[in-house]
């Protein structure tokens, strides 16, 4: 896929934009196993490069990173079955800094998709994954899960947003549609956030644990467009609501 730079989707310069600088950031982050770092710049490569980036993505690599420190690994010096020992390690004992196991199969499928992107990445910083490092087939039995939108899926619902009647949801609607399927929340922590959860670029989510989530630029628009009409809103409930979404309804409450 070609890349994108910054200015075309909005964002500035960053140094992950210059080839020789990122390929020293994630080398000396892969030296000391700094997930910190390496969750930052495979965010900054899926944002350069694809039209959704997932955000699961910098959350498993972080916690694959993590796995390795605690094994003694060395970059470069993996193992083969590296990933699959991972995954099978986190399904019975969950992952390192995670909730406990055993883990839902679903749940391990999600994180060995997520780790496919290792390779591109790396290849984009300049330090290839090593050969001998295999990507496991899926390991879970065969399990019914919701498969993601196509774009053209997407583009069909974001229409139907536009185009729903009442018309005073629409809004509504748009930002639902990016936090779960941009941000990727559940229903439960979106009703859940509070206006002050919205920092600029990232949003803090509450749930088993406080976490901050990076936002596309879509949704960093479609939030920062949402403030003002949830001020109006805002402005016409019986008592002061500190949460981000609130009832377009024309009825108060």
């Amino acid at each position: 896929m070609e890349e994108r730079m910054p200015e075309e989707i909005g964002l500035p310069l960053e140094p992950w934009d210059y080839p020789e600088e990122r390929k020293r950031m994630v080398g000396e982050a892969l030296e000391r196993w700094d997930e910190r770092v390496l969750e930052e710049a495979v965010w900054a490569y899926l944002v350069r490069h694809r039209k959704r980036p997932d955000r699961a993505v910098p959350e498993a690599v972080g916690r694959f990173v993590r796995w390795l420190a605690l094994q003694g690994r060395r970059w470069p010096k993996l193992e083969a079955g590296d990933l699959r020992a991972f995954l099978l390690e986190a399904k019975d004992r969950g992952f390192p800094g995670g909730p406990k196991g055993p883990l839902a199969w679903p749940t391990i499928e999600r994180a060995r998709r997520a780790l496919r992107h290792l390779w591109p990445f790396l290849d984009w910083a300049g330090h290839p994954l090593p050969p001998q490092v295999e990507y496991p087939p899926q390991m879970a039995p065969v399990f019914h899960e919701p498969s993601p939108l196509s774009e053209g899926e997407w583009q069909a619902l974001w229409r139907r947003a536009e185009e729903y009647a009442p018309a005073h949801w629409r809004p509504l609607l748009k930002v639902l549609l990016v936090l779960l399927g941009e941000v990727g929340l559940t229903l439960k922590e979106a009703a859940a956030l509070w206006k002050d959860d919205l920092q600029g670029k990232r949003l803090l989510v509450r749930g088993e644990r406080l976490r901050e989530v990076p936002l596309t630029p879509l949704a960093q628009e479609v939030l920062e467009g949402w403030l003002p009409l949830r001020e109006y809103l805002a402005g016409h409930q019986p008592l002061p609501y500190p949460h981000l979404l609130l009832n377009p309804s024309p009825r108060k409450g």
